[in-house]
């Protein structure tokens, strides 16, 4: 079992399923408890190695000749002790895994049922069903993007407060969130917190929210529309009146990535642009671009702890 475990994204849907069947129930009804996808192969293999060379023969393979990325990380790349994060409507559930790769039963009785909702391949694991508020973004994006792989490491889970996060979601109740939660001993324990250490727990959603959460106390409104990526480099557009109508655009970074600032001199010409991201840019911001400071955000959140959405109240009044 692994010390640092990885987390993944999992959508239970295999094609093959017949008209009828629930693969997500299947798995989750499982006594014990499975996750699982499609891909079958006509043989029965004794370990991972040997079924993903059947794979390779199979052409079960992308366009760079490797077996397809969700079979191998189903196969071989998830380590016993991985979180993975499954969803059908509106349930989510956070699973971790219990056993090394197996293949649907040989048995006759009992492989009729698993071919039926196409489940081939499998691991058992013990589920968590995750009320939708304790969430995380970044999984309620992966899984609301309009196409997506059937199984893949989310970028947003792969830092280390997004695998505490899971560990903590996995081994307790959320729902006690609002009686352990002190909004007021959070804010002091935000406060004594050093500004490197209070965003490298968030993760990049995380940060994004906390952006343009500062910006509306700043009398800017966001308009919805352009929330949807349709822009390159641009979370969102903003609007403010003062005396006459004003408009932003707001650029986030996490961790250690940077922003060009020339690539916003053009909109800083004619709108106001506001950057932000853990250290100061390489360049001086020119007239029309702002870049907005981590400790300026910490000391906002300080003074504001409330507006914090409840995963992320959560996952800091244990991390700090």
């Amino acid at each position: 079992m692994t010390n640092h475990p990885t987390i993944w994204a999992l959508k239970i849907q295999p094609g093959g399923a017949k008209k009828g069947t629930d693969p997500y129930e299947f798995c989750k009804t499982q006594d014990p408890p499975i996750i699982g996808m499609g891909w079958g192969i006509s043989k029965d293999f004794e370990s991972a190695e040997e079924a993903l060379k059947q794979h390779h023969t199979c052409d079960n393979t992308d366009q760079w000749g490797n077996v397809k990325f969700p079979i191998r990380a189903m196969l071989k790349k998830a380590s016993i002790g991985d979180f993975v994060w499954v969803n059908e409507g509106s349930e989510y559930a956070l699973c971790r895994i219990k056993s090394d790769w197996k293949q649907a039963p040989s048995s006759v009785t009992e492989k009729e049922d698993w071919i039926r909702h196409d489940i081939r391949n499998y691991r058992l694991a013990d589920w968590r069903l995750v009320e939708p508020k304790f969430v995380p973004g970044y999984v309620k994006r992966y899984f609301s993007a309009p196409r997506i792989p059937t199984m893949a490491r989310p970028d947003d889970g792969k830092n280390e407060p997004a695998k505490e996060y899971a560990h903590i979601l996995f081994e307790n109740d959320p729902d006690s969130i609002d009686e352990v939660v002190d909004i007021s001993m959070l804010s002091t324990k935000i406060k004594e917190t050093s500004t490197e250490r209070f965003f490298n727990i968030l993760d990049p959603v995380e940060t994004e929210d906390l952006v343009i959460d500062y910006l509306q106390s700043e009398g800017w409104h966001v308009v919805k529309s352009s929330t949807s990526k349709g822009q390159a480099g641009i979370e969102c557009v903003l609007r403010r009146v003062d005396e006459t109508p004003e408009t932003a655009y707001v650029q986030v970074k996490s961790g250690k990535k940077t922003i060009n600032v020339d690539e916003y001199l053009n909109l800083a010409s004619t709108s106001t642009v506001y950057l932000h991201q853990r250290h100061p840019p390489d360049t001086s911001s020119p007239d029309g671009i702002t870049w907005i400071k981590p400790e300026k955000l910490k000391s906002y959140l300080r003074r504001n702890t409330g507006y914090i959405p409840d995963h992320t109240l959560l996952k800091l009044n244990v991390a700090l």
